[in-house]
């Protein structure tokens, strides 16, 4: 370095910006690169922090550049780094004395080291240094690689305009995400959304119940057709029926098992039998293929029955079947037992996802979900899975991802605001960040059956909307 201060003194990084803290205030340039201690005899300048550009997409060290070139290229979006060592005035190492120090520093990194590079990812052929530089807790911030994509599926317990009114106090993150993406249509409910994901096609349903059947160890799942029949309560008010979902019900196996023995002993003799692989998850195996439609049970909660209803040929059938089976329940000692002991009633029954065993071509390289629905679609095509994160920060992976956050349940004004500070400590704000600084290639954020946007890290700078 010291057969090169002279080159690296005649040419200025910021023409306009002042000396570091405790120098004189002066334009720099020549003379101002004196005065921050670029010499062996100038500033002590240690454990200042240099913070260029601190928003922007990429961050890069730079060591030095060729001896003799005239000017330092500092290039829009690109934030400089500058190696403060221990001793006074070193200024910045040359690349022989840099790797020198980060050999050393990984080793053993020192403690008054700790913490003294700038805003830094190594640029040119010291990365994997650099890299160990970071484990060994030497950089001030971790290096995060590009991720290519990543969806953010979210259901929230609150209308569209609920959320949208709510928001601009407690997650004005949300509404620049929204604002600013191109909007999409938003998928009717987390079973399409995870078909699509997972690229398994649409047969008459979204072919949800053999994949689970599979993944709940039911043998011989690749013979015939197989539907989800699975125990909800059904609450009887002013307006109809409204439709409760199995998660409130809390059944034994005891329970599941007695139910299920009965109701095939009701259908004994119809080419049909129930498996309740788990107390919640109930499958209906047929002989042949009906023609029937149905509507998924996620899109359900707290939903009137009468317009989602089964349709198609054999709809009406099917639905005498099951109001069967529901005068069944409704009598049954199980079911009194619960009553007595105030629990809800298991007294209906909801028909979905049928279909027939299918092969899928995965649209995402990493699942991240707690659903039982999700791993089984996963499980199926081969895709990575994960329970979910509690942030964004959480995800270390470079391809394309996809994060199931669920929020169900009745609310009130301030659970629901709650909940949007939650999300946008953890979430909106990260994503906005991770946006602008290209950390994020694509993104697409979805509020489920509301609304869609799409996301680049150029439509995110649009702060004029």
């Amino acid at each position: 370095m010291r057969s090169h201060l002279a080159a690296m003194r005649s040419a200025p990084m910021f023409e306009q910006v002042n000396a570091l803290p405790d120098a004189e205030h002066e334009t720099s340039g020549t003379h101002g690169y004196r005065k921050l201690g670029l010499s062996q005899h100038g500033a002590d300048v240690r454990r200042h922090v240099i913070r260029s550009f601190l928003d922007m997409a990429i961050f890069r060290v730079v060591f030095r550049h060729k001896p003799g070139q005239k000017s330092l290229q500092i290039v829009l979006h690109i934030g400089v780094g500058i190696f403060l060592h221990d001793q006074a005035g070193r200024g910045m190492p040359h690349e022989q004395g840099q790797q020198r120090i980060a050999q050393a520093a990984c080793g053993n990194p020192p403690g008054n080291v700790a913490g003294e590079i700038v805003q830094a990812l190594p640029a040119r052929r010291y990365f994997e240094s650099m890299v160990k530089l970071s484990h060994a807790g030497i950089l001030t911030r971790r290096i995060i690689a590009l991720m290519k994509s990543l969806q953010l599926y979210i259901s929230l317990p609150a209308s569209h305009d609920q959320v949208l009114d709510c928001a601009r106090h407690a997650a004005p993150g949300l509404l620049k995400l929204l604002r600013r993406g191109l909007q999409e249509s938003a998928s009717p409910g987390l079973t399409e959304t995870l078909c699509r994901a997972c690229g398994i096609p649409r047969q008459q349903d979204w072919p949800l119940a053999p994949i689970c059947a599979a993944a709940d160890g039911i043998p011989n799942v690749e013979a015939g057709y197989w539907l989800r029949l699975d125990p909800v309560h059904l609450e009887v008010v002013m307006g109809g029926l409204l439709l409760h979902p199995p998660a409130i019900l809390d059944i034994s196996p005891a329970e599941a098992e007695a139910l299920v023995m009965d109701i095939n002993l009701h259908w004994r003799d119809l080419p049909m039998r129930l498996i309740a692989a788990s107390p919640t998850r109930w499958y209906l195996r047929l002989e042949s293929t009906p023609d029937l439609l149905t509507i998924p049970l996620d899109q359900m909660h707290g939903e009137y029955l009468t317009e989602n209803l089964p349709r198609g040929a054999d709809a009406r059938l099917f639905l005498q079947r099951i109001n069967e089976l529901q005068m069944l329940l409704h009598t049954h000692t199980i079911n009194r037992q619960r009553e007595d002991a105030g629990q809800p009633a298991i007294n209906g029954l909801w028909l979905w996802g049928g279909g027939e065993t299918s092969s899928g071509d995965p649209q995402t390289d990493l699942l991240l979900a707690d659903e039982f629905e999700a791993r089984a679609l996963a499980g199926h095509v081969a895709c990575s899975t994960g329970a979910r994160p509690e942030a964004l920060s959480a995800i270390r992976h470079d391809g394309r991802v996809l994060v199931i956050l669920p929020q169900s349940g009745k609310h009130r004004d301030d659970d629901l605001a709650s909940l949007l500070a939650h999300l946008e400590q953890h979430w909106f704000h990260p994503l906005l960040r991770q946006l602008a600084r290209g950390g994020i290639r694509h993104a697409r954020l979805e509020l489920a059956g509301q609304t869609a946007v799409t996301l680049t890290p150029g439509r995110i700078w649009r702060f004029w909307r």
